[in-house]
């Protein structure tokens, strides 16, 4: 149902696709303000007009970071809960696939020992009874 791609993106059908679409164009969108950009080498003067800006600038850039978090955390919840379903149903099955062989196994000794055991007791009655004759 998953598969993954050249540089590591998700390929999915149906509803994850549209989930993994949106993760990807949130995570592309991101602008982060540069440190070291012109803008931010300005006089004494124009210091305090540029620390509000910036601060309103950091803070948007903030709400965009944690609307990303928030929608990856959502879109990992759709990849990864339908991958531990699959998980967990293998594990099961691998699990009553080995109860199935130590069954037939289990039946199989079983059937050996009760074989034998049948067949020494008819045996020894015909032993006895060809002593006892």
């Amino acid at each position: 149902m998953y598969t993954v791609h050249n540089h590591g993106v998700f390929r999915a059908t149906g509803r994850q696709r549209v989930h993994s679409r949106v993760v990807i164009l949130m995570l592309t969108s991101i602008h982060f303000p540069d440190n070291n950009s012109s803008s931010r080498r300005r006089d004494d003067d124009s210091s305090s007009s540029s620390s509000s800006s910036s601060s309103s600038s950091s803070s948007s850039s903030r709400v965009v970071v944690v609307v990303v978090v928030v929608v990856a955390a959502a879109a990992a919840v759709v990849v990864v809960v339908p991958a531990a379903a699959i998980v967990v149903a293998v594990a099961a099955a691998a699990l009553v696939v080995v109860i199935i062989i130590v069954v037939v196994v289990v039946v199989v000794v079983v059937v050996k020992v009760v074989v034998v055991v049948v067949v020494a007791v008819v045996v020894g009655v015909a032993a006895v009874a060809l002593y006892v004759w």
